[in-house]
């Protein structure tokens, strides 16, 4: 009689590994998705692949004399002084 209960036992064991290796391999993929920014539209900021501009972004803020930042609503509104310059890019 306890070839029923090892079978259960292996069985639940199993269902949990099988749960773990799934759950990584969707936060793995769910990862790399976020970190080259496909998930972003294109010429965003926050995309890292050829049709983003987040090496632009990134160079501009090491140069260290330069103020930038990311405007995430649909109509930015930018302080109009003489040396501020507004990107919109992709349009």
């Amino acid at each position: 009689m306890p070839e029923p209960r090892i079978r259960q036992a292996a069985a639940r064991w199993l269902a949990g590994v099988a749960f773990v290796v799934s759950a990584y391999a969707v936060w793995t993929l769910i990862s790399l998705r976020l970190q080259t920014g496909e998930d972003y539209p294109a010429y965003s900021s926050l995309r890292a692949d050829p049709i983003g501009t987040k090496a632009l972004f990134e160079s501009l803020e090491l140069l260290g004399s330069v103020e930038v930042s990311r405007s995430f609503t649909s109509r930015p509104r930018v302080h109009r002084a003489p040396d501020t310059a507004l990107l919109v890019l992709g349009l």
